[in-house]
This record gives C-alpha cells, sequence and structure tokens, in this order.
C-alpha cells in the first residue's frame, strides 16, 4: 500500500478513521445513554451498517470489599489440610446469635444465594457495542499500521493493537477492560490523524511526545497481558475478579497521568487540534465512567460471581472429551412453523412437552428444529440442550449411560446410581437445560417406574426443561398421554437410588407436577403443505389430471411427512416417473411406510453392495464416517452411497460427516436377512481383529506401543462399545454364533472364546486409561463364567480394577476376591498378589477392617505355601535378595507397595517411606516397569510429605506427573490416578511455596480430579482448593467450593467419605459464619 492514500485527502484513510470512531463514539455515546434507552446509535453511526451485534453473555461483578474479620484457626502443615478441621466446634468462639455447629450443616446457619443474575438486556448491549468498537479499530490500525510515514506513530498503532487483541476475543472480559482498551483505541487513532501528512524530520517534537506515549501504552500491555491474562481458565476469572478489577483500575490512572502529560507537551509544540480532542474524548469517559458505575450498582452483586464459579467448578466435571450424540441436522420442514412456534413458547415458559406422533410424521425432524429454534438457543445457550435418541435405549441402564454420557460424561459417580449423580449435578448447575428425550417408548415400555422416577426427577429442578417424544403407534397400552400419573405418591430422589436395581426408599406424598406437562398431538400435514412438501422433491405439471392422481395419493399417505418425501425420491429415481404409477403401486397396501421401505431394500439387488452397506450402518446408531466406512466394509462404496442417500435410506450429517440409518429404516430391516447376518459376523471378526492388534493396551504405559495402540483405539471407538456388547449378546441368545464367527473354521472353540474374551478384556482395560465403564467388563464376565474360561479370573481382576477406580469399593472387592480364587486354582502367584493386594486396598477404602488387621493379611500373604517369598525389611536386603527379575521380585514389589499405602494411612510415615523405597527399587530398578514405578514413586511422595519432607515429595510427585503427561493419560488409570495432583499441592503448602505456584498447581488439581478423578479425589482436589481462599478470607469463594467438596464426598458411602465429609462440613460451616460475620456492621447509638 502506497502512502498516498494516508495522506491529507485520501479516501482510503478517511473511510477507515470515520468508520473507527464511529464505532468507538457509538460506544461511548451508549454508555452515556439512559438505561432503558434501546440502542439506536450503534446502527446509525455504523457505516453502511456493515457490523452487526454480537451480543455476549457476560456476568460483570462489582468489587469485592476488604473485610477484617478473623484469621482463620492454625494448621499443621505436617498433615495432609483435607484431614484438618479448619474449625473446631469444641473451641471455636461463636457469636450468641450463631449455635455451635454441629459435624453436619446446621440449618441454622444461612445458605449464601447463588442464584445468577442476568444482566439486563440495555446492559448486555452496551457490552456488545464495546467489543464490536473494539474489534472494528483493530481492523483499522491493522490496516494503517502499514500505511502511516511516521515511525514513531507506527510504533504507538503496533503498542496499540496488541493491548486491543488482549480483550477483543476474550469469554470473560471486566466492562472495565473493554473500556479502557476503547479509549486506548480513540487515542491511538487520533495519534493518526495527528501525524497525517507529517514527515518525522520536520516533526522532531511530535516524535519524541509520541516515543513517550508509547512507552506507557507497551507498560500498560505488560501488566495487563501478566496480570488479567484473556486465555486464563474461567474459575480463574471468576475468583480473581477483585484483583483484576484493582490492576485494571491502576492501569486507567497511569494511561490518564501519560495523556495529561502529553496534551501538555502538544499544547507546548503546537498541538491544539489533538489537545481539544483528547479533551472532549477525556470529558466523555469520565462521564461514561459514572454512569457504568451506575449500571454496575443495579445488580451485579457479588453472588454472580459466586455462581459462575460454581458452575465452571461444575462443568470442569464434566468436560472430557467423549463420543456424544449429536442432534441430526433439519432441512424442508414444510407446514409446521405454527406447530414448532407453540412448542417453542411452552418450552420458553418453563413447561415440560411431550410431543405425539404416528411413524413417519416427522417427530425428531420438529424436535430438531426446536432445540435449534432461534428463541430456544436464547433460552437455552450451547450447551444446555441435549439429544438423548431413547431408540437405541432397549434397557434402563442403557438409558440411564445414555442419558449421563449426553449430559454430564463422566461416569465417575462413586457409590451413588448413576441417575442419582446426574441429578446432583444438574441440581448444582445454574444454567437452564433443555433435554430432549427422542422415541422414549422404547425405554419407557422397558421399565415404566423407572422411566417414571427418572422423568420426576429430572422436571423437580428449576433449571431443567424436558421435551418428550414418542411413537403413538408404540405407546404402551395404559400410557396416560396426559402425565395424571405425576400426581401419584413417588419416592423421594434428593438423596436415593434412581436405578432400578437400587434398594426402593419410603414412599414420600403426592407431589403435584401434573400442570407442568402439556401434550401436543402432531397432526397430519395439511393438504396445500403435503403438495408443496411433494413438489419439492418430485416436478409437478400441474394438470388437471396429475392433480386428480395428487390428491388420491397424498390421501394414501395420510400426511406423513417422511412417507411424503420417501414416495417423491423414489419416483424421482424410478423409470416410471409419473404420480398415477405411484397411486397405482401403493393402492392395495393398508401400511404404505412398510411397503416403500421394504420394497426399495428388495430392489437393492441391483446396486452391489448396497444392502450390507444399510445392514453395516444398523449396527452403528451414532453413525460412521467416510474413512470408518471404509474399515468396516473393506470395500470402495461412494457410489452405492450416493445412491442409498437419492432414494432417502441413507441420510449425511453435514455437521459431524457422518452416514446414518434413521430409525424407520433400521427397524424395518429383517434382521435374519441372509445380508444382515454376514453383514452383522463380519463387522464383528473386524472389530476382533482390531483389537487383538491393540492388545498390548493390556500392559499398561510400561509398554513401549502403548501410545500408538491407545491412538488406534480411540479412532475406532465411535461404534465398538455397542459393537462389543451386541456380540455378547449374539454369543449369549445364539449357540450358534460362535460357530458363525469361527469363519473357516480352522480355529478351536476355546481358543476363539479365548480371543473374543482376551479382545473384551483389551478394550476394558483401554476404558481404564480413557473413562472407566464397567459395562464391557461385565459383559466380559458374563460370557467368560458362561463358557467356564481359562481368563475368567483376570477378567474379574480387570472389572474389579475398574470398580475401584469409580470408587465401588464393596463390588470391588467381591470380584478381587474371586480373581483371587480363580488365581489360586491356576496357580498364578503373581495374580493372586495382584489380586490380593488390590483387594485389601478396597478394604482400606471401605473402612471394614482396621488397617494393623491388613497388614497382617498382608504378611499371611507373602508366607503362602504357594508364593512363599523371601522376607525383606529394609532396601539392603531387597537388594541382596532380589539381583534377578522375575515373578518373585513383581510380587514382593506389590505388597511392599500395599504396606506403605497401609502405613500411610495409619500416620506412620517412617515405615510408610521404607516400605515405598524397597517396592520402587524393585520396581524401577531390577524389573524396569515403568508403570509400577510411578505408582511406587506416588506412595514415597505421600509418605515423604506426612514425615515432612516436602520439598522431596514435589520432587517425587513432579516425576508421576511427568510420567503420566508423557503417554497423554494424566489423571487416569489404576494407580495414582488424579491423586498425584493433590498430593502436590498439599506438599507445596507444606513447603511453605504459597504463591501464584501453589494456586496455579491447586487450580490445575481440581480441573484434573474433577475430568478423570473419582468422587474422593475431586473432593481432596476442592478442599486444598478451598483453603487458599480461607487463608485469603475470601470467605464466599471458599464457602463455594466447600459445599461442592461436600457433595462429592457425599458420593462414596464408606469409612473414609463419611469422616472426610464430616471435616469438609465442619469447614463449610466455618467458612459460612466467617462470611455472615463479614455483613455484620456495628451501628452507633444515637448520642443526642
Amino acid at each position: 500500500m502506497s502512502n498516498t492514500g494516508f495522506n491529507s485527502g485520501g479516501l482510503y484513510w478517511n473511510h477507515l478513521r470515520v468508520a473507527a470512531m464511529d464505532h468507538l463514539e457509538a460506544a461511548f455515546d451508549d454508555l452515556l445513554a439512559p438505561l432503558p434507552m434501546s440502542l439506536k446509535s450503534y446502527p446509525e453511526k455504523s457505516p453502511g451498517n456493515a457490523y452487526k451485534f454480537s451480543i455476549k453473555r457476560i456476568f460483570v461483578w462489582s468489587s469485592a470489599k476488604k473485610r477484617n474479620s478473623d484469621s482463620a484457626s492454625s494448621k499443621t502443615l505436617e498433615n495432609p489440610v483435607s484431614e484438618i478441621s479448619l474449625v473446631k466446634t469444641d473451641t471455636m468462639p461463636v457469636p450468641t446469635m450463631m449455635p455451635i455447629p454441629e459435624p453436619a450443616i446446621p440449618s441454622s446457619v444461612s445458605v449464601i444465594r447463588t442464584v445468577a443474575k442476568v444482566a439486563p438486556k440495555a446492559e448486555l448491549e452496551r457490552l456488545g457495542v464495546l467489543l464490536d468498537g473494539l474489534q472494528t479499530a483493530a481492523k483499522v490500525l491493522d490496516a494503517l499500521s502499514g500505511a502511516v510515514p511516521f515511525p514513531p506513530a507506527k510504533a504507538v498503532i503496533g503498542i496499540g493493537i496488541k493491548v486491543i487483541s488482549l480483550f477483543k476475543d476474550a469469554n470473560h472480559a471486566h466492562i472495565e477492560s473493554l473500556e479502557l482498551c476503547n479509549r486506548i483505541a480513540s487515542y491511538v487513532l487520533l495519534v493518526a490523524e495527528e501525524v497525517k501528512g507529517k514527515e518525522i524530520v520536520d516533526s522532531p517534537e511530535l516524535g519524541e511526545d509520541l516515543t513517550s506515549f508509547n512507552q506507557t501504552l507497551a507498560s500498560l500491555y505488560d501488566k495487563l497481558a501478566q496480570g488479567v491474562p484473556s486465555d486464563q481458565n474461567a474459575i480463574l476469572a471468576a475468583v480473581d475478579s477483585s484483583s483484576h478489577l484493582a490492576l485494571i483500575q491502576a492501569c486507567e490512572i497511569e494511561l490518564q497521568r501519560q495523556i495529561e502529560h502529553f496534551q501538555v507537551l502538544r499544547t507546548i509544540h503546537s498541538g491544539k487540534t489533538l489537545s481539544s480532542v483528547l479533551t472532549r474524548v477525556n470529558d466523555n469517559f469520565h462521564l461514561s465512567v459514572e454512569i457504568n458505575e451506575r449500571v454496575r450498582s443495579l445488580g451485579y452483586t457479588f453472588d454472580a460471581k459466586l455462581e459462575e464459579v460454581k458452575d465452571l467448578i461444575q462443568h470442569g466435571r464434566i468436560r472430557q472429551k467423549q463420543n456424544t450424540e449429536t442432534m441430526p441436522s433439519t432441512s424442508n420442514l414444510i407446514g409446521r412453523d405454527h406447530f414448532i412456534s407453540q412448542v417453542v413458547t411452552t418450552l420458553t415458559s418453563s413447561r415440560n412437552v411431550c410431543m405425539l406422533g404416528q411413524e413417519g410424521m416427522g417427530r425428531t425432524s420438529i424436535a430438531a428444529q426446536i432445540m435449534n429454534d432461534d428463541k430456544i438457543a436464547s433460552t437455552f445457550s450451547d450447551g444446555s440442550r441435549y439429544w438423548v435418541p431413547c431408540s437405541r435405549a432397549t434397557t434402563f441402564s442403557k438409558f440411564e449411560d445414555l442419558l449421563c454420557s449426553q449430559i454430564q460424561t463422566n461416569s465417575k459417580l462413586g457409590n451413588a446410581s448413576r441417575m442419582t449423580g446426574l441429578l446432583r449435578f444438574l441440581s448444582v448447575t445454574p444454567n437452564r437445560k433443555l433435554i430432549l428425550l427422542d422415541d422414549f417408548e422404547t425405554t419407557w415400555k422397558e421399565n415404566e417406574a423407572a422411566c417414571k422416577r427418572a422423568l420426576t426427577g429430572l422436571i423437580r429442578n428449576a433449571n431443567v426443561t424436558v421435551l418428550l417424544t414418542m411413537n403413538s403407534d408404540k405407546l404402551p397400552e395404559e400410557f396416560d398421554s396426559h402425565f395424571r400419573w405425576f400426581d401419584e405418591g413417588l419416592t423421594p430422589l434428593e438423596d436415593v437410588p434412581i436405578s432400578p436395581s437400587s434398594d426402593a426408599a419410603s414412599a414420600m406424598p403426592p407431589y403435584p407436577l401434573l400442570n407442568s406437562w402439556v401434550p401436543y398431538p402432531i397432526l397430519p400435514l395439511e393438504r396445500r403443505a403435503a403438495e408443496q412438501l411433494f413438489g419439492s422433491y418430485f416436478a409437478l405439471t400441474d394438470t388437471p389430471q396429475e392433480k386428480e392422481h395428487l390428491d388420491a395419493l397424498l390421501d394414501k399417505l395420510q400426511g406423513r411427512p417422511s412417507l411424503i418425501k420417501l414416495v417423491a425420491i423414489r419416483g424421482v429415481n424410478s423409470a416410471t416417473a409419473d404420480i398415477k404409477s405411484m397411486l397405482d403401486e401403493l393402492k392395495d397396501t393398508k401400511d404404505p411406510m412398510s411397503f416403500i421401505i421394504e420394497d426399495s431394500i428388495t430392489r437393492l439387488h441391483r446396486i452391489p453392495n448396497s444392502q450390507k452397506i444399510l445392514n453395516t450402518l444398523a449396527l452403528f446408531p451414532t453413525g460412521l464416517d467416510g474413512k470408518q466406512l471404509d474399515i468396516w466394509l473393506a470395500f470402495r462404496n461412494s457410489e452405492a452411497m450416493g445412491y442409498l442417500r437419492g432414494i432417502g435410506l441413507v441420510s449425511f450429517n453435514s455437521s459431524t460427516k457422518r452416514w446414518s440409518l434413521s430409525p424407520i429404516i433400521r427397524s424395518r430391516l429383517p434382521p435374519a436377512d441372509p445380508v444382515a447376518v454376514v453383514a452383522r459376523r463380519e463387522a464383528h471378526q473386524t472389530m476382533l481383529s482390531i483389537l487383538q492388534r491393540n492388545s498390548p493396551v493390556r500392559h499398561g504405559p510400561k509398554h513401549s506401543s502403548f501410545k500408538i495402540h491407545m491412538a488406534d483405539l480411540t479412532k475406532h471407538e465411535p461404534g465398538l462399545n455397542e459393537l462389543l456388547l451386541n456380540m455378547v449378546d449374539q454369543l449369549d441368545t445364539n449357540p450358534g454364533y460362535l460357530q458363525e464367527l469361527n469363519g473357516d473354521g480352522k480355529e478351536e472353540d476355546a481358543a476363539l472364546q479365548t480371543r473374543i474374551l482376551d479382545s473384551l478384556k483389551t478394550y476394558s482395560n483401554y476404558q481404564s486409561w480413557s473413562r472407566a465403564n464397567k459395562e464391557v467388563a461385565k459383559a466380559a464376565v458374563r460370557l467368560a463364567e458362561k463358557w467356564k474360561s481359562p481368563p475368567l479370573p483376570s477378567i474379574h481382576y480387570s472389572l474389579g480394577t475398574t470398580l475401584l477406580q469409580l470408587d465401588q469399593y464393596s463390588e470391588a472387592r467381591k470380584y478381587l476376591d474371586l480373581a483371587m480364587e480363580g488365581f489360586i486354582l491356576k496357580q498364578d502367584r503373581f495374580g493372586i498378589v495382584r489380586s490380593a493386594t488390590q483387594s485389601i486396598k478396597a478394604r482400606c477404602s471401605m473402612g471394614s477392617d482396621s488397617n494393623e488387621n491388613l497388614l497382617v493379611d498382608l504378611d499371611k500373604l507373602a508366607s503362602r505355601s504357594d508364593l512363599k517369598l523371601p522376607v525383606v525389611s529394609n532396601l539392603d536386603e531387597a537388594r541382596s535378595k532380589y539381583a534377578q527379575p522375575n515373578d518373585e521380585a513383581k510380587a514382593t514389589a506389590r505388597i511392599h507397595s500395599t504396606k506403605a499405602h497401609l502405613y500411610r494411612c495409619l500416620k506412620k510415615p517412617e515405615l510408610a517411606l521404607k516400605h515405598a523405597e524397597i517396592a520402587l527399587y524393585l520396581a524401577r530398578d531390577l524389573l524396569k516397569n515403568s508403570q509400577l514405578a510411578a505408582d511406587c514413586q506416588y506412595i514415597k511422595a505421600r509418605a515423604l510429605a506426612l514425615s515432612g519432607r516436602f520439598a522431596e515429595a514435589v520432587n517425587e510427585a513432579d516425576k508421576v506427573i511427568a510420567f503420566y503427561e508423557g503417554m497423554g493419560i494424566q489423571g487416569r488409570g489404576t494407580g495414582s490416578g488424579a491423586f498425584i495432583y493433590n498430593v502436590k499441592t498439599r506438599a507445596l503448602k507444606g513447603a511453605q511455596r504459597w504463591g501464584p505456584s501453589l494456586f496455579e498447581t491447586a487450580k490445575h488439581a481440581v480441573t484434573m480430579c474433577q475430568s478423570y478423578g473419582s468422587p474422593m479425589a475431586a473432593g481432596e482436589a476442592l478442599m486444598e482448593y478451598g483453603e487458599l481462599f480461607v487463608t485469603a478470607e475470601k470467605w464466599e469463594e471458599a464457602t463455594l467450593i466447600f459445599e461442592e467438596a461436600s457433595k462429592e464426598f457425599r458420593r462414596v458411602d464408606t469409612h473414609s467419605g463419611r469422616k472426610v465429609t464430616q471435616i469438609c462440613n465442619q469447614n463449610l460451616v466455618y467458612a459460612r459464619a466467617k462470611a455472615d460475620l463479614a455483613k455484620v456492621q456495628y451501628t452507633t447509638p444515637s448520642r443526642a
């Protein structure tokens, strides 16, 4: 770009300058406008209205006031913070107005209100204007940076762009930071105006003045970039609001001083024009700040800040990547506008809807259109609308899994049932949520009572709205579409299991939920809409004869959109493409839908491999992308796919890039058809080959190719879970299916059974390193028990360790003990030790035995006649007795690692450290087992912290974290898992390394434990995090965090869980009391 466009009179420069200044002035004008006033200045001042509003939901908080409160109770940092109460009920001085707190949370302590206060629309629009002003200014300045011939001004523009870029796209920006950036943008643009047509040689004073201005902007950029990072974790933005606000205000003061200094210099150096303009902008800015203070005082209380922290803490619990269902795309919905508008209005008024329609009425398409409606999107934000395809949920257990994976994407709910854990999650997240349960009749027919309980639990939450779709042709005989059964007495769902396998709870009084439901029957399309839909696929000639035949055909199709579409597409692709032929074809059938689909499938024999494609896709309800199709079909299929899509039998989701079958098509594919049988068998064989190829995953991270195999299984994961369970169902119900899988029959039955079980175990182990799920492991146990297969003990062990990950200690012990019995019969010495030590850990967590008794059991284990392990009492003996790697060394390492764990629980650091050192030598130095060594280092780190050697504990914890992060499985697995992050947090506190590093470590621990850890790990991380706010006397934040920790601990129904819950509740009482006391003010009596 030449400089001529920048000089005085250049049209390019004038257009850019006017555009930017209009945006910025609009921002200031709208901040000055009265609160009820609508934003009219923005569209009026934007050149050509080229930029639209980008209103964002931003919480703005008023700054927190300093509180002079009593300091927290002293703590002993030699012990883990999670095990020390921050308040002692027998000694803590309590104000007379407060009762002495009991271990449980007393009802007399007022609960901190955390209802989100959404900013009024006008205020959000002001924020949007500020953001749009910044984005426009950034574009203009970027264009000017290459056109300004004045180097000092070019430098000012460059640093101005950097400052603006910090916040113009930020998700959690303060309104103060946006105002500051808008102000900077205004001055930088005016600087460009000032230097227009000037050269540096002619204006040396201006160059010096701009250099000073540039230095100030650079200083502001450094402070803002370091103190208010734009890419920070959202939870940090919430809890650090006060400190960020203070820094922004300090930057405003520094900028104001520099501007005043610059104004004086420019006045001296004849900068009269710039000085006058700066003065005007400066006056406007002061007024805007005053008005903005009034805006913030209207309702942005500290509760909003706490509510966002709460939301973010809970979202941190679930934001792990997982293959969830994606809402199908919608197009060409004709004649449904009024119906959709009615349903949208009902849903946005917080009433629940059940849409009932016959097959082919387009229930799913209408529901998808509703979920994507603009009014729905504004009421239920992205990430708060969930589609649950219940046609896949043939049991209530599968419905639970599907619902939780769609909404919560985390299976680690401790001893609570999955539905109970989900309801707890929904009860503490403030955003309004819309849940679409599509084709709910499938699940309803399997377990009506459990479905009623689940629906009742969902709609009792004020933040949850439910949209059901049900096939009116397949409703249970006694189903009440008006939901009058909501007036029946139902068991409470707050703290009792809902799963049908759980114990029944006592009855409760009737709960009046009837009025919350509105049934909406989906009626057939009206005649005009039906003709319009047909004509959108089939070209009509509008002749009288054609209209007559079309009327008869549409009457036959009964106004069903899906059927009308299929018939029209079929006609387009038919050799005899006339409506009379279509009518003649259907005139004798009573079920046009079944006839059309079945006839279309029958005719596919002319298209090679098309039927096989349909039956293969039927095995993957979530669909397959192009590469996955090539893997599962093993032949080129682009032409066949195009044809199938053309006749409406398959669909393509453009958002997920996946091909899939609609439930209507899938339900009409005969499962016993030879093509279906072959497709299913070949898919199962392909799946077994994939799992067999990746079997080294079973050896864990110590295997050199672990990362490669994990990546390969992740690539194939969509659909593998259901395909595995489908194979197990076939093997359970069809005695001859094992022979079908054998293919050429060369493999012995026993060998094939072992290969199948090994494949199931491979996938179960893969899940333990990605996201623990007991469904496949239980299926493997069921199959192995039926076959009485040799791998049964190892499969019992795999299920037991998975249950340990889920904090389900009682059930874990059951399967681990079964595994031990099997290993004893097989005389598998290492298997005996593996299962026995894990069972002892489960018993330790349960609190069913004293740790002293468990230590005795370990000694008995080592001295068993079938083991006879050498006695090792110190590290020197271990080195002398174990010089070569063998099974005895592996078994001894496990036993000493478990002893170290028990001694740590007994608070005996010297003994814990001694046995951890023995186990670490055997695992790392002798066996070269990196995974076992990392688990031993985890125990060692905890023992070091217990003995007060905190710096060494931090070092050991860092080694473990580095190992698992290097493998890409941080926070997961059967060893230290996410607990290692809590160990590092505690050790840093013990080492008195308080500061930003500790805060970041604790914050990261919360993220990792909530994403991958068990409820116990998440609760401990929150306890450690909460202590930081207690130390800083930020009582509202501490209260919130202890509330969430208490909820996590209550999911672990064991002795240790109950103990730590009691401690957490005491800390919660303490934080609440401090928060309440900070609000109490002394009023001076009148002196008159």
